[in-house]
């Protein structure tokens, strides 16, 4: 149960904890953020800026990045971008009707009885900071903040931001997000909502203007510390997470420089810090396991069109790309949007984006309703839109031996699985280990696969060497952008085992230091050991269980003295495929 205070002491209180809430699915593909130079863009009478950094992007004027791009063929989604001080113009007060969203909403509702094939969905982007209404700015207090970056005139670039790190400008950011999502989480044509509460110019709350000659140094002036921002990157996710029960939230992650403040308020000891964007992230996934699996989207605004150096910067631990492709790999769901201000690189953009497994992605500057219907663009978008949401939990593999084989005296035994098709959908692989024989003897399969030693079983002390050397064979890629190194995790994960007539067999299992016996693999005293377990009267070893390690990469088995024949049956590999 959480509660807000706002204005003049009122009380609002919500229980964020009910585990019945139906949450909307991702809508994967492309977005459009730009408007499409010969489409229909909404700007509620205002004239949308060119968004380059050395021209005059923001203004004082509510609606000038108040818009969205109406739907055209081959898209999925449209953004809202909105101007709190467009939405929420008065102190506290309501949503204004017949705004943006509602705008945007109306127009997604007549696209889609038009073309039921192709529905369209709507993102939310709200955006603060210069952006804000100035009763905000009042209540917080406000900074100025000269947004030069380069070549550009000082006198159109200063603008105010209200301090964002302040307790009263939480109090109405809240304040504005809870009645944002009283009026659209039920919404099923709203896909997402953006994590935007510390934004500045825009909704890349993680981007503090290092390299600017002016922002930076004036924000830290004006009262921001870096242990601050952290603590309210993670306050504003799980009021976002909370608040918006059923509609998935995104966030945005820029590389990240800590710093301390001197007592000249000035910013001291910079430097690039890719621990807090592994922090933050990893915060993320908590507090969606906290909330009962909340969904959420993580992503980045700087794609570029070098097609083997972004595919490469998943394997950079310096880059941010590195610690979105692990959260992927946790599973949170990636988006992207583009550094480039051409549609020339859409496809290329695209098919990048697709292979570091990305759902969403939003569209570049200068998209004509011509170049998003180009083939290569298409079959990007549908990459995209195919694009399979990791699923966390290890797949499982059965390994057999070769029927009726004998592998001969002395000789290791390989032994494969069947080919197997990884998360893509497009590669395939095969899994193989050894199984080393003990000195003179042999390992020896019968017709169903089911194998042992020198008579096809084990039995008075017949023992093998080790079993171990997982490994992936056979790889193909199958025209989509997997690597064999995608393929990891590797761990033996259950045995099953044939026991003997009479249920007379004995054996032994050992991983390292650890060894296990066991008389009658499928009598209740055996059964009742942790790890092991039997179905139909064959038994089953759960290696990990068994042994208290998470991955077994290696163990031995054999029989005892006095034990009957019995044999090995599937021996069961778990792996992750996950594409960088």
């Amino acid at each position: 149960m959480k509660t807000f205070m706002f204005a003049l002491g009122l009380l609002v209180t919500a229980s964020f904890c009910e585990a019945d809430v139906l949450q909307k699915p991702f809508h994967q593909g492309l977005f459009v953020r730009a408007p499409i130079s010969d489409g229909v863009d909404t700007t509620l009478g205002f004239t949308v800026g060119a968004d380059n950094l050395s021209q005059t992007k923001v203004s004082n004027n509510p609606g000038f990045r108040t818009h969205f791009s109406h739907p055209v063929e081959g898209v999925d989604g449209i953004i809202a971008f909105v101007e709190w001080q467009h939405i929420q113009p008065s102190s506290f007060g309501e949503i204004k009707d017949n705004n943006i969203i509602d705008l945007a909403i109306l127009s997604a509702e007549s696209w889609n009885i038009s073309h039921p094939e192709s529905p369209i969905k709507v993102r939310i982007r709200a955006l603060p900071g210069v952006h804000s209404p100035q009763w905000v700015k009042n209540l917080a207090g406000q900074v100025d903040i000269d947004w030069c970056k380069s070549n550009c005139d000082r006198n159109l670039r200063t603008f105010s931001i209200p301090k964002f790190w302040t307790d009263k400008y939480r109090l109405a950011w809240e304040d504005f997000q809870f009645k944002l999502a009283a009026k659209y989480d039920h919404e099923p044509l709203i896909s997402d909502v953006s994590i935007s509460g510390q934004g500045t110019l825009h909704s890349e709350v993680t981007w503090r203007h290092y390299s600017f000659p002016h922002a930076f140094k004036q924000l830290v002036a004006g009262g921001l510390t870096f242990d601050r921002d952290v603590a309210l990157w993670k306050e504003d996710i799980t009021f976002m997470m909370e608040t918006w029960k059923q509609t998935p939230v995104e966030m945005t992650f820029n590389g990240l420089k800590s710093y301390q403040v001197n007592a000249q308020h000035e910013a001291i000891n910079l430097a690039p810090n890719t621990a807090v964007i592994s922090e933050l992230l990893n915060y993320m996934d908590d507090e969606s396991e906290r909330l009962n699996g909340k969904k959420y989207m993580v992503g980045n605004h700087s794609l570029g069109p070098d097609n083997n150096f972004e595919k490469d910067r998943p394997n950079d631990p310096s880059h941010v790309q590195y610690y979105l492709s692990q959260a992927q790999k946790s599973g949170a769901a990636l988006y992207f949007q583009t550094e480039v201000h051409t549609s020339a690189h859409t496809a290329e953009l695209l098919e990048i984006a697709a292979c570091l497994g990305s759902i969403v992605v939003e569209t570049t500057q200068g998209e004509t309703t011509t170049s998003i219907m180009k083939s290569s663009v298409q079959s990007g978008r549908q990459a995209i839109k195919s694009n399979n949401l990791i699923d966390t939990e290890p797949t499982k593999v059965k390994v057999l031996a070769q029927p009726n084989t004998s592998y001969g005296i002395n000789n290791t035994a390989t032994l494969y699985s069947q080919s197997v098709i990884a998360a893509d959908g497009l590669a395939s692989f095969k899994i193989a280990f050894d199984v080393v024989p003990t000195t003179g003897t042999q390992i020896r399969a019968n017709s169903q696969g089911y194998w042992g030693v020198d008579n096809v079983s084990f039995s008075n002390n017949e023992a093998v060497g080790e079993i171990n050397n997982l490994r992936v064979v056979e790889f193909n890629k199958g025209g989509g952008c997997m690597k064999k190194s995608d393929i990891t995790g590797l761990a033996f994960s259950v045995t099953s085992l044939f026991g003997a007539a009479g249920n007379q067999d004995k054996g032994f299992i050992t991983q390292g230091s650890n060894r296990v016996t066991w008389q009658d693999i499928n009598a209740s005293e055996t059964t009742a050991v942790p790890g092991f377990f039997a179905i139909e009267n064959k038994g089953y070893i759960n290696l990990s269980r068994l042994f208290g390690e998470p991955e077994v990469t290696g163990f031995t088995l054999g029989a005892l003295n006095g034990s009957q024949p019995w044999r090995v049956g599937e021996i069961r590999v778990a792996y992750n495929s996950v594409p960088n």
